[in-house]
């Protein structure tokens, strides 16, 4: 397993491990890629769309569809990190009442689950502005499938390196560590 807090060597592998990703793409799934990493919050558009809302836009399901399209599985397992706002939110409890009550619980995720191998990028952009914020320490397991998106994306939101999984992966909550002011939730990520 690969991983270090910047997240550089992590990110310089996965474009080698994906770089038939890459070359495959076309043209319009490319696009794609970038109009969810676009910054007027298109994603969440994408993610009502993702989670089957009636509501979506037809563009929206069309990105859904490309997003999914060119996926593949993780050769190997990788740690990667996910800054959370809200734990509340995202897991329908409090940070004091997940552990122990809901440490061993799985869900399958219903929107997309952006990542990024470096854990200084999740803390610094995605934990705040916050409610209950959080770190997710994210064991994603070997065949689960995912979108390595730098190589696709906006250049200028490379550095975000963000690896991202589909709607239906398995989310196992394995540890929640509440010793530090940002607290730590430990999951693993699977195709269920």
């Amino acid at each position: 397993m690969v991983g270090d807090d910047s997240g550089a060597g992590l990110a310089e592998h996965l474009t080698y491990l994906y770089r038939d990703q890459a070359s495959s793409a076309t043209w319009q799934q490319r696009a794609s890629v970038r109009r969810w990493q676009a910054t007027d919050r298109y994603y969440q558009e994408v993610q009502l769309a993702a989670a089957q809302d009636p509501n979506a836009s037809d563009e929206a399901r069309d990105i859904v569809d490309d997003l999914v399209a060119l996926a593949r599985p993780l050769p190997e397992t990788v740690e990667v990190w996910r800054g959370v706002r809200s734990v509340d939110d995202t897991f329908g409890v409090s940070i004091e009442a997940m552990f122990p009550d809901h440490v061993g619980e799985a869900h399958d995720a219903e929107r997309f689950l952006a990542t990024s191998t470096s854990r200084d990028v999740a803390t610094a952009e995605f934990t705040a502005p916050s409610t209950s914020p959080a770190l997710l320490r994210v064991i994603a397991q070997e065949g689960t499938l995912a979108l390595w998106v730098p190589p696709l994306g906006i250049l200028e939101n490379a550095g975000q390196r963000e690896l991202l999984f589909l709607p239906s992966t398995q989310v196992l909550i394995i540890d929640v560590d509440r010793r530090s002011e940002l607290p730590i939730v430990t999951v693993s990520l699977s195709n269920g």
